[in-house]
């Protein structure tokens, strides 16, 4: 049984004799190298221009694409380069043997070809024949549903994922369309394996280049080595790393840049915790002028400081609390990993006027900008109390030396007062006598 195939007449094809001017003119080059190749290396533009003179498609009408992707081999970003399935027609309609296509056509899950889908569900496959000079049959071309879709990640009414993969917008909108180019694409070129070998189009490589990109197992598997390191990370960036490590959707690049992050975190916080850690330095009970440290014997033999260990805030000092002197920790750099200001935290609240923070500051579940934030609260109130300490020290002694000067003042005046009954005017008591008739003689007055 023969079944009636509908020929498209070829347009006249071009000869190699008659040498066609090139698709993109030296002049167009650096509008590509701006524009469609954003990006593209000179090696890659050059490569991109040959081509498309080759094929003689027309980048500024879309017939041809650069496409950057990520190279799990080269560890870069690299060129690729894809044709439309409108250039595909069109190479096709320039060469010689070309007698049009068959279809196309779809199937459900039934395997029943049908020339229209009008089902609500999306089709399980497409196909399509090219006809071609020299062959008795079309060249057939069958493209499956989960071959070639290109899904997303679904999202709830909040915006979050849920971890099913979905249809993209195009692919849910027009099934159909999608999946049949997939199909008109392979019997092209197997049509026409000259002219299209190696070339795709961005409806086939969408899905595969998608999965090409997905982390190795050798990247999960660092992933999750590093999610287990609590010294250097927060609770926040391992379970970052866990998901990352555990996700379907973690590509390459993204697995890649999160080791380098990861492994350059590490390395800082190495360095600085060779630098700024812990160094002994005892202060002596006046000033804070180092001091040896008085040791006492254990039962076991060892010794244990006595003296007073300095405050990291400035002119400040922890008292005596116990037999041990914590390690001095110095303020880190403000680009230490937060690590070290944990250290310096923990630190911190070892002074007598943070025993209030201590309940309900937990060090290991503050990220590293609200650690710093809750530290330049802690040292403000560790200096705060001991600027009201001196100051507190400052007025007793002043309140002191007051009531001295004041008794001294007192105890001249009473000195002053008690003296031996001496006469204010000087002299003894019968000159004053002596005077005093003197006096009233004077004035006539009879003794």
């Amino acid at each position: 049984m023969s079944t009636a195939l509908k020929i498209h007449d070829p347009s006249p094809v071009a000869t190699a004799s008659e040498q066609p001017a090139p698709m993109v003119s030296r002049d167009q080059v650096e509008l590509l190298k701006r524009t469609i190749c954003k990006g593209a290396t000179d090696d890659e533009l050059a490569l991109f221009v040959n081509v498309a003179n080759r094929l003689r498609l027309d980048p500024f009408a879309k017939q041809i694409h650069a496409v950057k992707r990520w190279d799990s081999r080269q560890r870069r970003e690299v060129m690729q380069i894809q044709v439309a399935i409108d250039g595909f027609r069109l190479v096709a309609q320039r060469s010689e043997g070309y007698r049009g296509q068959v279809g196309p056509f779809w199937c459900g899950a039934d395997g029943a070809w049908r020339d229209v889908w009008l089902a609500d569900d999306f089709p399980v496959a497409s196909k399509a024949g090219v006809l071609r000079e020299g062959f008795a049959e079309p060249l057939w071309g069958v493209a499956r549903w989960k071959s070639y879709v290109q899904t997303t990640d679904e999202k709830d009414a909040r915006g979050d994922k849920t971890g099913v993969k979905v249809p993209n917008r195009m692919w849910t909108q027009m099934p159909d369309v999608m999946l049949a180019k997939c199909a008109e694409a392979l019997a092209l070129r197997k049509a026409f394996p000259q002219e299209l070998s190696g070339f795709y189009t961005p409806d086939e490589m969408g899905q595969a280049s998608k999965a090409a990109d997905e982390a190795t197992d050798e990247q999960r598997s660092v992933l999750s080595a590093l999610s287990d390191n609590v010294v250097v990370f927060t609770p926040a960036q391992c379970d970052t790393l866990s998901d990352a490590a555990a996700s379907a959707t973690t590509t390459f690049k993204q697995a890649a840049r999160l080791i380098l992050k990861a492994q350059k975190a590490i390395e800082a916080h190495d360095a600085k915790t060779r630098v700024t850690t812990i160094e002994r330095e005892p202060a002596s009970a006046e000033g804070n002028a180092p001091a040896p440290a008085a040791t006492a014997p254990t039962s076991t033999g060892a010794s244990t400081t006595t003296a007073t260990n300095a405050s990291p805030v400035s002119g400040a000092t922890f008292p005596k609390e116990s037999t041990t002197t914590p390690n001095r920790v110095r303020r880190p750099d403000e680009d230490a990993p937060v690590e070290a200001w944990r250290a310096y935290a923990r630190y911190l609240l070892t002074h007598p006027a943070l025993g209030q923070f201590v309940p309900t500051m937990d060090v290991d579940r503050l990220d590293l900008k609200k650690l710093q934030s809750e530290i330049s609260v802690l040292e403000a109130v560790v200096a705060g109390k001991n600027t009201e300490a001196r100051r507190s020290e400052q007025g007793r002694k002043g309140h002191a030396a007051m009531q001295a000067n004041k008794a001294k003042r007192a105890a001249a005046e009473q000195a002053s007062l008690t003296d031996d009954d001496e006469d204010p005017l000087g002299g003894d008591d019968d000159d004053s006598d002596d005077l005093l008739n003197d006096g009233l003689d004077a004035m006539g007055n009879p003794r």
